[in-house]
């Protein structure tokens, strides 16, 4: 921006009317008129257009714009000069004076207020234009400095529009009459042709309209129709491909879940359906009226509970650790306001638009479900760790478990099941109990849910794949069974025992804990230790001694029940645990169940009672923050003394 500070000041011709004194408007205007009082002859200003007046005012812009880079930094450098000497002095140049009036009478204070803003507004003006031409002037060096490296420098945009000399009129001529001769002497041929074929016998044809095609679509109709066929084949072995994509990322997720150690190779569809889990559900399309049927079922039961809270409200009763749920059916109850939700929220169910489900599965995938349980030669199962299904060949799974069963120091075969006789015996102890007055009336009925007859718990093995060799984890199965519940009305009656020991761990984050709120001393060394087939080692006997003292030691005078209540349970659990596999029954003779709910419990007070006291230790374990690595040391010492004096 160019600044002038040797603006000329306003004169009147820039004043408005408003602002002169009646006395200058009455010399003003008589001086214009005649002495007969009509106005004077006055000759009209010649003013130009306001648009004419804009391209005048570019065109001299233009015009003294300086043409290369040197100049241009040259007159920023002068106006940013002007610009600080104006600032030094606290002046504003009269071009970018504040001009704004106000038409009222003004007084002292106002003009006072009017000063000082009009001297902030110039300064700040001149300062951003100083600021302004700082910035451009860095421009335009560093825009010189390009043109220097470069080895020339840019020509401005007005020397780039150079008009090209034009022909003269002479050399216009000459060409115009050759053009003229050459036009001539194409129809003197045309016309010799023309004379030439007249005496020909011509057969004369119908003119036939002819449509131009276009050479970018193939060139005719059958090459554009073979580039159409071509493109959609190219873009069906796309998404071929992108599909086959897809599903080999799936399967290689999908391998991380499974271990296919059987001698069937599985499909990708078999893959994928496998590494959903075992206890995925698919879900089939029902019909409508099913889909009705169910809703009006959950709307009976969502009544049912909205009418007990309704009539158990405020009864703030503890649910009994032995509750059997309850099927009776409260009636329709006296509040208005409950009866007629549970109305209107019935009729919204019926107007319901059901719509058909989505099945959870793919073609491929209910197809590879029908094939694997039409396939008779292969076994799914959970692996011991993780979440990882095994897929084994089933002779090799029946193996496996048979390998287990085969062991006369812990299992013996019987010719017949013996589940009836074991449930004979709990109903009897059961009954005892009652009369007794040792368990109430809810815990008699709770005790007495096992069918009749129950059922025979199964014997199964959960491969260990983390190990080098293969082997099973052996699991009975004893839902339904005969000692069920009393195994968990045991396990209630230890868990107590078992959590008040110094070496319980719940679970890994309470193991986190610990190990996280430990401080190990220098000179420490830790040992992590693992026992082989805890469960089928424990001797039966030692282990149910073990147990009743420890429970007596625990619950002193106030048993739940007496010790020998509890010890004829825990016989009929370990001593009577019959289960089938492979069309044969078993009876364990030695161990501990797993699978049976107690068996937790019973293993955790047998670890600390009769491994950590042995009775030839000298040295009992001190109550101190050292406590668990003494477990350790005593650990060690009575392996030791084990290896001494035991056979």
């Amino acid at each position: 921006m160019e600044v002038d500070s040797e603006a000329p000041s306003p004169s009147l011709l820039n004043t408005e009317y408003s602002d002169l004194n009646p006395q200058e408007r009455r010399q003003d205007s008589g001086s214009e008129e005649s002495d007969y009082g009509l106005p004077s002859y006055q000759q009209p200003r010649q003013t130009e257009k306001p648009k004419e007046k804009k391209k005048a005012i570019k065109r001299k812009a233009s015009e003294d714009a300086p043409s290369t880079t040197e100049a241009k930094i040259k007159k920023t450098e002068g106006s940013i000069m002007k610009l600080n000497e104006h600032l030094q002095k606290n002046t504003c140049p009269k071009a970018l004076r504040y001009s704004a009036r106000a038409n009222i009478p003004a007084d002292e204070q106002f003009r006072e207020d009017i000063k000082s803003v009009k001297q902030k507004a110039e300064r700040g003006f001149v300062e951003a234009l100083t600021r302004f031409h700082y910035r451009r002037l860095e421009i335009q060096k560093s825009k010189l400095n390009k043109e220097k490296s470069t080895g020339h420098c840019k020509a401005s945009k007005t020397s780039h529009s150079v008009l090209k000399p034009t022909k003269n009129l002479t050399e216009l001529r000459a060409i115009a009459t050759k053009l003229q001769k050459q036009y001539e002497n194409v129809n003197k041929l045309m016309s010799q042709l023309n004379d030439s074929t007249e005496n020909k016998n011509c057969e004369k044809y119908s003119r036939v309209s002819v449509k131009c095609v276009n050479n970018t679509t193939g060139g005719s109709n059958k090459n554009s129709f073979t580039k159409r066929k071509r493109n959609t084949a190219k873009r069906r072995e796309r998404r071929n491909r992108s599909s086959t994509n897809r599903v080999s990322y799936k399967n290689d997720k999908g391998q991380k879940y499974i271990k296919n150690i059987s001698n069937e190779k599985l499909t990708d569809a078999q893959i994928t359906l496998i590494s959903r889990g075992l206890k995925f559900i698919p879900t089939n399309a029902p019909n409508k009226n099913k889909i009705r049927r169910q809703l009006l079922r959950d709307f009976e039961d969502f009544a049912r509970r909205m009418r007990l809270k309704y009539m158990f409200h405020g009864q703030n009763r503890e649910i009994h650790p032995f509750y059997v749920k309850s099927d009776w059916n409260p009636p329709v109850q006296p509040s208005v306001a409950l009866e007629s939700y549970l109305e209107e929220v019935k009729l919204q169910l019926a107007k319901i638009h059901i719509t058909k489900p989505k099945r959870n599965l793919s073609h491929n995938e209910r197809k590879a479900l029908n094939e694997l349980k039409q396939n008779h030669h292969i076994n799914l199962k959970k692996a011991d760790k993780g979440s990882t299904t095994v897929v084994m060949n089933k002779t090799d799974k029946i193996r496996e478990g048979q390998s287990q069963i085969n062991d006369e120091n812990n299992y013996s075969p019987l010719t017949e099941p013996m589940v009836k006789e074991t449930q004979n015996k709990v109903s009897r102890l059961i009954a005892n109990l009652h009369r007794g007055k040792h368990i109430d009336d809810m815990t008699k009925k709770w005790l007495s849910q096992t069918p009749c007859p129950p059922r025979i718990p199964e014997f199964y093995t959960l491969t260990k794949i983390h190990k080098p060799t293969l082997t099973g984890r052996p699991i009975i199965s004893g839902c339904d069974g005969p000692t069920e519940r009393i195994s968990s009305f045991v396990d209630t009656l230890l868990q107590p025992i078992s959590k008040s020991q110094r070496s319980y761990l719940k679970d890994t984050t309470d193991f986190i804990n610990f190990i996280e709120s430990t401080k190990v001393k220098n000179r420490t060394f830790l040992v992590s230790m693992d026992v082989t087939s805890l469960y089928t080692n424990i001797p039966q006997n030692e282990g149910i001694d073990t147990v009743c003292k420890a429970y007596d030691n625990f619950y002193k005078e106030n048993p739940p029940i007496p010790t020998h209540y509890l010890r004829e349970m825990l016989r009929l659990i370990l001593k009577e645990n019959s289960f089938q596999f492979n069309g044969k029954h078993y009876l364990q003779i030695h161990g501990t169940a797993m699978g049976t709910k107690m068996a937790v419990s019973f293993a955790n007070i047998f670890m600390v009672l009769r491994l950590l006291f042995w009775p030839w230790v000298s040295h009992p374990i001190q109550k101190s923050q050292n406590a668990h690595f003494c477990r350790v040391r005593i650990f060690f010492t009575s392996i030791k003394l084990c290896k001494r004096c035991k056979p």
